[in-house]
C-alpha cells in the first residue's frame, strides 16, 4: 500500500511516499508564494522519484499552514504528530 504525506509549512514544502514501510521518496523544497505550484511540484517530483503515478497513492494526507491547498488529501491535520501512539519521519540523510 503507497501512502503520502505532505507537508505545506511556511519555508518548506515535504513529501514523503511510503510503500507499506519502506521510504519510496523523500522531497523537501522552499516554499513560494504561489501554493498551489508548490503542492504540484511536490507531487511531480516525489511520484517521479519513486517512480509511480499519483494514481497509484491509496491515501495522501497533509499538514502544515497550507494543508487547505492539497485538494487531494483525504485528511488534513493541523498539528504536529508528537503525541503517544503518533509516528514522525525523518527526512534527514
Amino acid at each position: 500500500m503507497i501512502v503520502c504525506g505532505i507537508d505545506i509549512g511556511a519555508s518548506t514544502g515535504k513529501i514523503v511516499l511510503l510503500d507499506n514501510t519502506k521510504i519510496c521518496a523523500d522531497i523537501v523544497i522552499p516554499s513560494r508564494f504561489d501554493t498551489g505550484r508548490l503542492v504540484e511540484t511536490l507531487c511531480e517530483l516525489g511520484t517521479e522519484q519513486a517512480g509511480i503515478s499519483l494514481e497509484e497513492i491509496q491515501c495522501i494526507v497533509a499538514t502544515g499552514y497550507g494543508r487547505s491547498q492539497v485538494p487531494m488529501a483525504e485528511k488534513r491535520s493541523r498539528k504536529s504528530p508528537v503525541m503517544p501512539g503518533e509516528h514522525t519521519i525523518s527526512m534527514r540523510k
